[in-house]
């Protein structure tokens, strides 16, 4: 990697970014920081409960992914389950969370379908169960 007196930025190969990668410490660094910028609003926690949405419509309709999944079908998994913080919004203020995560790069929109910016940002969404009982979760929640 270079001298501890170098100055940034670090050239990283291929084989030292596998290494980091690999390691758990450094990928649950990585996570952690992606849940911090997912929980932004802790009150609302809108972010959170979109992502985990399009997380879901991953699991359930997989032969979008490549093309990614409409506003309404992150809508409708919120509608699914009844998860009001998001429902009771106006259909522009969520359009505007989307584009609110896609600054922030989480989320790509292309043709007006969104996918995680990465699979890994999907990966750290965690598997179906994971994500169906974060979702019912926020249905629960009473406003």
């Amino acid at each position: 990697m270079g001298s501890a007196n170098a100055c940034p930025p670090y050239v990283l190969d291929e084989n030292q970014i596998r290494v980091l990668l690999q390691k758990k410490d450094f990928t649950s660094q990585i996570r952690e920081k992606f849940f911090i910028t997912l929980d932004v609003e802790e009150d609302k926690r809108y972010y959170r409960i979109l992502a985990n949405a399009l997380a879901y419509c991953y699991y359930e309709y997989p032969e979008e992914a490549v093309q990614g999944y409409t506003f309404q079908d992150i809508r409708g998994v919120c509608q699914d389950f009844a998860i009001t913080s998001i429902t009771d919004l106006e259909p522009a203020s969520v359009e505007l969370l989307l584009s609110e995560m896609e600054e922030l790069n989480i989320l790509v929109c292309t043709n007006g379908r969104y996918t995680f910016n990465g699979a890994n940002f999907r990966h750290m969404m965690g598997d179906y169960d994971t994500v169906f009982d974060e979702l019912d979760h926020f249905g629960e929640e009473v406003e």
